[in-house]
């Protein structure tokens, strides 16, 4: 293996990638909920909001309304 002396940040250990990427509504599972309450319950309270905020968007659209469930595009 190829040591390239990099410093991972410590949460490398249990969740090996980007704590922005611990944010995303589209991989929110039940495991990285889990973690994040542990480690990360700010960051995990913005997630979930997140992905509500994704979840009403994405059924409005299906519906085609899209102002429902106070909808606002950005």
């Amino acid at each position: 293996m190829l040591d390239l002396s990099v410093e991972l940040p410590e949460h490398y250990a249990e969740y090996p990638s980007s704590l922005d990427c611990a944010a995303c509504p589209s991989s929110l599972t039940t495991h990285r909920r889990a973690w994040m309450a542990q480690r990360y319950p700010e960051h995990l309270a913005t997630a979930e909001g997140f992905h509500g905020e994704v979840q009403r968007a994405a059924l409005a659209a299906l519906d085609g309304d899209n102002t429902k469930n106070a909808f606002v595009p950005r």
